[in-house]
């Protein structure tokens, strides 16, 4: 009888584990079926592409944007050096009216030299 009881318990523990084992097991099937389903659904290449074109158009409008910002520095930089040339030009012009007057006065002199008998000699003439 002892031994008709003991069995009787490891049947029972027997048929409850394999009831949970069964239930452990539809369980996954069912979380396999849902997440194929979800990964369906997400279409992971299609997200991929997606991420990829948006990376893609973000680069190139980061390139717009250091072109624009290289042509408006060197369009500066440009706009200045004309400016410091026209500047230049006109300071180097006045001086440059002055300086016909001077050589005006200057201009034609005789560069002369005292021989040792004392006559002088011309050896040409000069401006300065």
């Amino acid at each position: 009888m002892l031994a008709g009881k003991d069995l009787e318990r490891c049947q029972r523990q027997a048929d409850e584990v394999t009831e949970i084992m069964l239930n452990n097991f539809e369980r996954v099937l069912v979380r396999d079926g849902k997440l194929a389903e979800l990964e369906q659904r997400s279409d992971y290449s299609a997200f991929s592409k997606t991420t990829k074109t948006l990376a893609q158009k973000k680069r190139w409008e980061n390139i717009q944007w250091r072109v624009i910002l290289g042509v408006v520095i060197g369009s500066i930089l440009v706009v200045i050096l004309i400016t410091l040339l026209v500047i230049y030009a006109r300071t180097r012009g006045k001086r440059g009216q002055s300086q016909p007057d001077r050589q005006a006065s200057c201009a034609g002199r005789a560069l002369r030299t005292m021989d040792g008998d004392g006559v002088g000699k011309t050896l040409g003439t000069f401006r300065w």
